[in-house]
């Protein structure tokens, strides 16, 4: 089996991968899509930023949190393309980056934490909703670099100088 987060292994192989470990075990699926929206993530910025190719793997290499990839985005990505903030690509999909603002309707990117920082625990049905959110999000990444810029976030890297 190919490594789960190599560009060979192809989004779509990783979703279903996901979706038939969430039958039985919907927070280690949780995880891994969390993972797979951040990796489609770095990869989007990847094939579309603007900087050198090893520069800007050198930051994301760097780069954790959530915060600091949406200011790696915001340098590489939104500050090129028209309409291309983060709120404008990921549209309904933004609940993965951004906690939610009302404590009494938890979003994907709460849920995450939760599972993550072992606050307490969630219900299969709350793992497997959060789970699909970032598996959506994480291919909306992947239908808008194909549609609207013409890049497959599968196929390898093109070396900007």
């Amino acid at each position: 089996m190919k490594n789960l987060f190599s560009v060979g292994y192809g989004h779509f192989n990783r979703e279903n991968y996901i979706y038939d470990i969430a039958k039985s075990d919907p927070s280690i699926a949780l995880i891994l899509a969390a993972v797979t929206f951040e990796w489609t993530f770095k990869r989007f910025i990847m094939k579309l930023g603007k900087s050198k190719t090893d520069d800007l793997r050198k930051i994301l290499e760097k780069t954790y949190s959530l915060k600091s990839l949406k200011e790696v985005w915001h340098k590489e990505i939104g500050s090129q393309y028209k309409k291309a903030s983060i709120k404008d690509v990921l549209l309904d999909f933004f609940n993965v980056i951004e906690p939610s603002k009302n404590p009494k309707k938890p979003n994907a990117c709460d849920v995450r934490g939760e599972v993550i920082h072992g606050n307490g625990s969630i219900s299969s049905d709350r793992a497997n909703k959060a789970t699909r959110e970032y598996l959506f999000a994480a291919r909306f990444l992947y239908l808008y670099a194909e549609t609207i810029h013409r890049r497959n976030l599968d196929k390898r890297l093109i070396s900007r100088k």
